[in-house]
């Protein structure tokens, strides 16, 4: 049996309980869940960013919008929280904060990052603005 399959047949969830039927990624690392990001604050440089609910509900966890071409002028976080579409190019900002981040709002917690409980500074270091 490989490493692979050995894990697979160790795993203590049902799929049929997980509609996307994909391990989560605390599971697949066998992380320790009593280490969620608790006062920590990561900082996710990327163009694009978006306030996912998985961050912003129902504490807004994101500590700053800072925009780096503009000598590190902090912007208007209302603006950003507002409810408006995501901006196609913001994709990569938003994942990848999420999936480190993120508290799993919008999959009933199945899918929870490794930090979820950190805070949020998203600087961006392009002249894009999502």
């Amino acid at each position: 049996m490989s490493v692979s399959e050995k894990h697979l047949d160790q795993h203590d969830h049902n799929h049929a309980q997980n509609r996307f039927a994909v391990i989560p990624t605390s599971l697949r690392m066998d992380a320790d869940e009593a280490l969620t990001g608790k006062g920590v604050t990561i900082a996710f440089l990327d163009s694009g960013f978006y306030p996912h609910a998985d961050l912003t509900q129902p504490v807004n966890r994101i500590a700053a919008f800072v925009d780096i071409t503009r000598t590190g002028e902090t912007l208007d976080k209302d603006f950003f929280l507002a409810a408006r579409a995501p901006e196609g190019w913001a994709w990569h900002g938003t994942q990848t904060s999420v999936v480190a981040a993120g508290n799993g709002r919008l999959s009933d917690g199945v899918y929870r990052g490794l930090a979820e409980a950190s805070l949020r500074r998203c600087p961006k270091p392009s002249l894009r603005c999502s």
